[in-house]
């Protein structure tokens, strides 16, 4: 049988598969969530996991762990039986005006795109770069594996029970402790490998082990980003109202202040990847 066959034959296999997995009792699913997984697993996507299946990086893909505007998250298991995670970004829905701002400027992706679908493709690869960045300096990010076109294959943040919760799902024993943990890798983040989050929030904190681990970075620019001084504010505004929230005494002010207090000028990064302001 011909390579281009037998791959035909594969992505039809998969895509039933993965159907399977998200139809209701009766094996038809609602009309609903039909119009959800065609917008999720789309040719392009369905060619990237067989991409990493010929890797060997994914083996099968079991269910959902998360669903955005802009991508879904999915439980993977990898040839070994160990478990990671694939992110998909859409690309029939996403924002991707509202994310094309965020690559526009970035020395890593010159020039324009002249499609969605090719925003939605450096989106991904950009999360990549930042989370092999930002893991390489010692920043609790999940550790990238690889990614191909919309998808982003990432390491597994959890139990075998469950995934790791977002902070704001979780009541901390110690809400002080939890947020220096916090500040601390936002520090390394800009100070080490050179990058601002720019969307930090209780919602892409996650706990594991009762610390944080920073996810979500596909927005995250470099620190000599002409906006990355408006972006750290906002962060640090959202870190500061939340923690007020928990009982912290803290202000924007100081969590800024803290983040700069251990400024290292050695340009730390990789490939080019960061520069000195």
């Amino acid at each position: 049988m011909p390579p281009s066959v037998t791959k035909e034959k594969k992505l039809e296999e998969l895509e039933r598969a993965l159907w399977k997995i998200h139809t209701d009792g009766r094996g038809g699913g609602i009309r609903e969530e039909r119009k959800t997984e065609s917008e999720v697993w789309d040719r392009q996507t369905l060619d990237a996991i067989y991409r990493f299946m010929k890797k060997g990086i994914v083996d099968t893909v079991e269910h959902p762990i998360s669903t955005g505007k802009e991508a879904n998250v999915f439980l993977a298991l990898n040839p070994k039986g160990e478990t990671i995670v694939v992110k998909i970004y859409r690309t029939s829905t996403a924002d991707f005006r509202g994310i094309e701002e965020y690559i526009m400027g970035d020395p890593r992706f010159p020039g324009r795109r002249s499609n969605k679908r090719q925003v939605i493709f450096a989106w991904a690869r950009k999360e990549f770069l930042n989370l092999r960045l930002a893991h390489n300096n010692g920043v609790p990010v999940p550790r990238p594996i690889d990614f191909f076109k919309n998808v982003l294959a990432m390491e597994y943040v959890g139990t075998e029970e469950m995934a790791a919760p977002e902070v704001r799902q979780v009541k901390l024993e110690d809400p002080q402790m939890f947020f220096d943990e916090v500040i601390d890798a936002v520090s390394l983040l800009l100070n080490k490998a050179h990058l601002v989050h720019g969307d930090l929030s209780e919602y892409n904190i996650l706990v594991r082990d009762g610390s944080p681990v920073l996810i979500d970075m596909g927005q995250a620019m470099m620190e000599r980003h002409g906006r990355a001084n408006e972006l750290l504010d906002r962060d640090c505004r959202n870190v500061a109202r939340y923690f007020k929230r928990l009982g912290v005494e803290t202000s924007p002010e100081e969590v800024r202040e803290r983040i700069l207090a251990d400024r290292d000028e050695e340009l730390e990064g990789e490939d080019g990847d960061a520069e000195k302001p």
